[in-house]
């Protein structure tokens, strides 16, 4: 998950060259700082979070996160300050957000969607939901992404059988988190029928402090780790990988702030970083920019050959970004008169 900008030296002339496209990255719902909700960003190597932004009016800190690549959109269930239940979708760059509608308040669709997971198919685009709606076993729902209307599919299989995270392969495979009636509350990793709602446990978590893993959402990254948010004690959290064949989680790193651990999660991509100002001081190479995420490590890498892969490219300066993602980087003794002209790509880590 690299986010590349190119530049080149050639005496005191810089040349920005379009960037490539954002890097993924890992977004998270929970209680805000001071606020009813917020956005947070999942560094997927450490589980360290960083707050994106504010969601004050909105109570989305239990409930599902998808991401849409076709319109490139951020939906989240939740409820509105009176308490209905509402779909919403989320600009993840400002915390704007927008009520999409309302799913069924009567009838076999009607029930509570703010504390259950969300997703979308890769393969057909179409959004998914779980729904506590009064029987013995949780239910799966399509969402529409124009109206927020659900239609109810059916129950999940067994008895006192509850998903509460859901996340798809690229496959089309839907994964959720919740539990079964053989362990009631135990938390565990199943796989679902689109089409019938049918349930499969694969296996425990083995995570049975504070909040389990089965009320958080699940997220698949681009090298096809199954992610999942989850306690590391009674009183905090962190981010896990879980087997998608076993269902066994393994603790990658506490989040730091906390933020709770029953929100949606999902990958989508990162804001662009913008370069403001590019300036030479002596021999040094100044680099000045907002938009980055916060927290995270760049790294400058160098060369006098534009057309190299990257991996040949050799690094000269790293700086881990300020709270805002506001970033300097300054790249000490790179400009050299003996190179005609020199290239340098600024990368996420």
């Amino acid at each position: 998950m690299k986010s590349i900008f190119t530049l080149a030296v050639a005496c005191v002339v810089l040349l920005l060259v379009t960037p490539a496209p954002a890097a993924l990255t890992l977004y998270a719902t929970g209680v805000g700082q001071g606020q009813l909700s917020a956005l947070y960003a999942i560094n997927p190597a450490t589980g360290a979070a960083s707050l994106v932004c504010q969601l004050p009016n909105i109570h989305v800190y239990g409930g599902g996160l998808a991401y849409d690549a076709a319109t490139d959109t951020l939906f989240a269930t939740g409820v509105d300050n009176a308490s209905v239940e509402t779909v919403y979708s989320i600009n993840r760059f400002t915390g704007a957000t927008t009520v999409i509608g309302h799913p069924n308040p009567n009838g076999p669709a009607g029930g509570n969607y703010s504390s259950g997971g969300l997703a979308i198919n890769p393969l057909t685009g179409i959004m998914y939901s779980t729904v506590i709606n009064g029987g013995p076993n949780f239910g799966l729902c399509t969402i529409s992404k124009t109206t927020g209307d659900a239609t109810l599919i059916g129950q999940f299989t067994g008895s006192y059988t509850g998903l509460y995270g859901l996340g798809f392969r690229d496959d089309g495979v839907l994964f959720g988190n919740g539990f079964s009636e053989y362990v009631y509350l135990a938390s565990m990793l199943f796989t679902v029928d689109t089409a019938t709602a049918a349930s499969t446990v694969i296996g425990p978590h083995g995570v049975t402090v504070g909040r389990k893993l089965l009320y958080s959402g699940l997220a698949f990254g681009p090298d096809g780790t199954l992610y999942s948010l989850g306690s590391t004690s009674a009183s905090a959290q962190g981010l896990y990988s879980v087997n998608p064949t076993t269902g066994a989680a393994m603790l990658i790193g506490a989040s730091i702030i906390n933020f709770g651990v029953d929100g949606g999660l999902v990958f989508a991509p990162g804001p662009e970083p913008t370069i403001a100002s590019i300036s030479l001081s002596g021999t040094n190479l100044v680099i000045n920019g907002s938009n980055g995420l916060s927290n995270r490590t760049y790294q400058v890498l160098a060369s006098t050959n534009v057309a190299l892969q990257v991996s040949q490219w050799l690094p000269v300066a790293t700086n881990i970004l300020n709270a805002n993602g506001n970033f300097t980087i300054t790249v000490t003794n790179v400009v050299n008169p003996s190179f005609p002209q020199r290239f340098f790509i600024l990368r996420l880590q």
